[in-house]
């Protein structure tokens, strides 16, 4: 007569397959449970765990604790920088327990202990470069999708497939992004990385306050996979109207609120479009408010307004986004990105002084400025000057009330692949206050 009980031991809770872990202090503890049964009351489970990049068991046949009910459960600390398998099974008294051949149990493929960044904000932040390039998976960056599933990251991220149901659903297909390249540039130094989307084509601020879909998905994403990283690309949506003047004080909620659950934050400043009848005045303030509130909030932020060569009249081409992951890629290692904290009036050299938190070198763009006096006329500064983490804008003008970049809507000048200066369109102390 065939025995009915099969020897079997299944993981049902802690980790999938492509899951991608966020390490902290150099590793991750990984709590896992599941049930077995067994034909011989001498049989048992084990759990073995297998490290993929350096082809070795780094646990190997370890016995969990077993549970009423025929559970078990058992921790686990896996290093960062690896990729791993994780194995089940039970071992047999008709081997003579040679655990060469276990009782079935459950395999968990390509688990990585590296990154993850959740990426938040509209169609830029979804992707939307359309022109034909290479860039393809890497086994060492993995998605999430809206199931819960994860699996190797592929263009394009922010695609979510039916029947799923997602509050980042688009009704459009979205297409390249930056993402992916920003991830396969950290894997290829040998960490692995996670990408969650929450972005959404055409969402405006107002979408990612408490309370709206968009924002809740956001926190609940951040909290389960206790993500160390959150891009936030938004803005376009609110250039126009008075939703630029409110843009401010909505942002700064936002990342005050991120603040508190993730350790690094970056903010891509809006780069432009083409559309003639978009408000230069709009993308100004909005670029002016994601500058002000980086450096007040701590936020990273990463300007693009010299990416100008789009898919459309507002989205990066395939090609800005390569230049795009660059430069996130460089925040991520460095830790800091170019940031101007903060304006002064030097009165008797009647010059204007921006303080910067880096020393900048000399290729740094530093041109195209125009100062507003008490007159409330605008003129080009005299000449102007580096010196280190300062640059000082001569006049002979009146008492300097505003300095900004000179331009709106759209960057005109030439296309930049090193550092540049954040945009920055900024009111001296006493001229806010009023």
């Amino acid at each position: 007569m065939v025995n009915e009980i099969r020897d079997e031991c299944l993981i049902t809770e802690g980790i999938r397959s492509y899951e991608i872990l966020q390490q902290k202090n150099g590793g991750r503890e990984v709590f896992l449970k599941g049930n077995f049964c067994v034909s011989e009351k001498s049989n048992y489970p084990v759990i073995s765990v297998f490290q993929e990049d350096t082809g070795i068991y780094v646990w190997e046949n370890m016995k969990p604790k077993l549970l009423p009910g025929q559970s078990w459960e058992i921790k686990l600390w896996l290093a960062a920088g690896h990729m791993y398998r994780i194995e089940t099974g039970i071992c047999l008294q008709c081997t003579g327990y040679d655990c060469r051949f276990l009782g079935r149990g459950t395999i968990v493929r390509e688990v990585g202990v590296g990154e993850i960044f959740v990426i938040a904000g509209q169609s830029n932040a979804a992707g939307y470069g359309h022109q034909s390039i290479m860039d393809r998976p890497h086994p060492m960056v993995h998605m999430k999708n809206p199931d819960g599933s994860w699996e190797m990251a592929a263009h394009p991220l922010a695609h979510v497939d039916p029947p799923q149901i997602s509050e980042h659903m688009d009704v459009l297909n979205a297409g390249h992004s930056a993402w992916l390249p920003m991830a396969k540039l950290i894997a290829d130094q040998g960490t692995p990385v996670g990408l969650i989307m929450t972005a959404l084509n055409g969402s405006g601020i107002q979408d990612w306050g408490p309370g709206q879909p968009l924002f809740e998905n956001l926190i609940r994403k951040l909290k389960e996979s206790k993500a160390a990283h959150v891009i936030w690309y938004q803005g376009c949506t609110d250039v126009n109207g008075g939703l630029s003047v409110e843009y401010s004080e909505r942002l700064r909620a936002l990342m005050k609120t991120l603040g508190e659950i993730c350790p690094r934050r970056y903010m891509v400043q809006i780069d432009g479009t083409t559309n003639p009848d978009s408000p230069s005045e709009g993308w100004s303030r909005v670029r002016e408010a994601q500058r002000r509130i980086s450096c007040q909030e701590g936020a990273l932020l990463i300007p693009t307004y010299d990416l100008t060569a789009f898919s459309d009249d507002i989205h990066l081409s395939s090609e800005d986004n390569l230049i795009l992951a660059h430069r996130v890629y460089q925040a991520y290692r460095s830790g800091k990105t170019l940031q101007v904290e903060e304006a002064y009036v030097q009165s008797a050299q009647k010059a204007v002084v921006l303080k910067l938190n880096q020393e900048i070198r000399e290729e740094v763009c530093c041109e195209d400025f125009l100062i507003r006096n008490t007159e409330g006329t605008w003129h080009c500064p005299e000449r102007l000057e580096k010196k280190k983490q300062e640059i000082w804008f001569f006049t002979k003008k009146k008492e300097p009330l505003q300095i900004k970049m000179n331009f709106g809507r759209l960057y005109r000048g030439k296309p930049k692949t090193e550092d540049i200066l954040p945009y920055f369109d900024i009111l001296f102390e006493k001229e806010r206050d009023k």
